[in-house]
Order: structure tokens, then C-alpha cells, then sequence
């Protein structure tokens, strides 16, 4: 089968480890804030229009990673303690456990890497 062109060139990373993504999403009035806190903690900020979860709108996340939970999670931690701060309410935080991403190449369903999906 041959490769699909949107996949990564990096290898296939289907070991058992997994990958954490991690979101915090806010109001887009805060757009200011969250930019700052990302960029000082070196993690990614982004808006999107028209949520899926929350609806209509646009709203802006902090994202992170990790192939540990646990980093994921003290960083999540770490930031809802800077949001508070700056009295910024937080409308979701999650911890995702990637099992399949073409754009980090994460491949975690199938024994041969699962190469099935693409």
C-alpha cells in the first residue's frame, strides 16, 4: 500500500509509551492572556471558530505535550494555577491519549504500525 502523502516523515512511533496532548481552552476575550502564558511556558497557543464541544464562537487553547502523563498533567496543573491568577476562567481542560496522529506520526493500533489507517 503506498504511504499517504499527509503523513509525517518522522518514524512511526507505535511503542506501548503513548503520547499525552493536552488543552486548555478559554473565551477568546482572554486571547491575550493565554498568548502570553504560552509563549513564557514554551507551549502552543491557537484559536478556532465553531467548536464542536462548546459551539459557535471562537475560542483560544494552550496546548502541550508530553510522553509522560504525568509531565502532561503538572503542566495542565501549572497552568490553571497561572490562569487563576489572572482571574481568567478556564472552559475545559483535557489530557488526550493520542493512539493515532498522522501529523506527529503516532500509531498505536496495529502490529505493523497500523499503516491500515492511512
Amino acid at each position: 500500500m503506498p504511504d499517504n502523502p499527509s503523513r509525517s516523515s518522522a518514524p512511526i512511533d507505535n511503542g506501548r509509551a503513548g503520547r499525552f496532548e493536552w488543552h486548555i481552552t478559554l473565551d477568546q476575550q482572554h486571547r491575550s492572556t493565554a498568548q502570553k502564558i504560552a509563549d513564557a511556558f514554551g507551549f502552543t497557543f491557537s484559536e478556532i471558530t465553531g467548536c464542536p464541544i462548546l459551539g459557535q464562537g471562537t475560542y483560544c487553547y494552550i496546548t502541550g505535550f508530553d510522553t509522560n502523563s504525568e509531565i502532561a498533567l503538572s503542566e495542565v496543573n501549572t497552568v490553571l494555577r497561572v490562569l487563576v491568577t489572572y482571574n481568567v476562567p478556564v472552559l475545559r481542560a483535557k489530557i488526550e491519549d493520542i493512539v493515532y496522529d498522522t501529523k506527529t506520526n503516532v500509531d498505536r493500533l496495529g502490529p505493523d504500525g497500523g499503516r491500515r489507517l492511512a
